[in-house]
């Protein structure tokens, strides 16, 4: 998808080359979206659903889906602005959040009693359906830091960005297993409200041998360049 994107910026590409592009662009969304109503229709109306799969990566289908809708966002801006698409740290922030592919290890660090809340919170994330997750966790009578952390990426993805960020700080504070993490979430979730003192304090707090360094970098040069 991303490869085809490119492609279609490129000022050498004829008018034929363009029309098949987009043609191939339009078809493969609307292929992903036909795939995902007709498993709504199976699920919702004949009690047919697929079976979570095992393998690593598989369990990531929903949020491969964001992925597509992402690219298919980049394709809308491509035609309504020729001259160059939007690449604004917020936008790319955005872009970065809808990329990201999120999944619960299904682990329990701190919890002693692994209860029925806590499993089907864990399911539902790992299922793309953050509104459920978000209400079994926050049923959750004593959840640990690995909870909160959760619940405020689920808000995240679910775009409540002020609730995300209350979450994720109050998480980074609490402990350090998920410190990096919080990091960069806080850094996009800031972004997308135009809070870019905060952000910049965020993305410049992860260090150079840490989880999603590079991007951090990236955008922080987006923003001086955007100032």
């Amino acid at each position: 998808m991303k490869k085809k994107l490119h492609q279609l910026i490129s000022p050498e590409l004829s008018e034929k080359e363009t029309d098949e592009l987009m043609g191939a662009l339009v078809t493969q969304q609307m292929n992903a979206e036909l795939r995902q109503r007709l498993a709504h229709t199976l699920k919702e109306e004949h009690g047919i659903r697929r079976e979570m799969e095992q393998k690593k990566g598989k369990i990531k289908y929903l949020n491969y889906m964001l992925a597509i809708a992402a690219s298919i966002t980049v394709l809308i801006a491509l035609v309504f602005y020729p001259n160059g698409v939007d690449d604004s740290p917020q936008v790319l922030a955005q872009q970065y959040l809808s990329e990201q592919p999120l999944s619960h290890p299904g682990t329990f660090k701190g919890a002693t009693v692994v209860d029925e809340q806590r499993t089907q919170a864990i399911v539902a994330f790992n299922q793309g359906d953050f509104t459920k997750a978000i209400e079994h966790f926050e049923a959750l009578t004593a959840p640990t830091a690995e909870d909160t952390y959760y619940l405020g990426l689920a808000h995240l993805k679910k775009g409540d960005y002020s609730r995300a960020i209350t979450l994720l700080t109050e998480n980074k504070t609490e402990g350090k297993r998920f410190v990096q993490e919080a990091r960069w979430f806080l850094g996009l979730a800031y972004l997308t409200q135009n809070n870019t003192k905060n952000a910049v304090k965020e993305l410049k707090a992860i260090n150079k041998d840490e989880w999603k360094y590079d991007e951090a970098q990236s955008l922080l040069e987006e923003i001086k360049d955007s100032l």
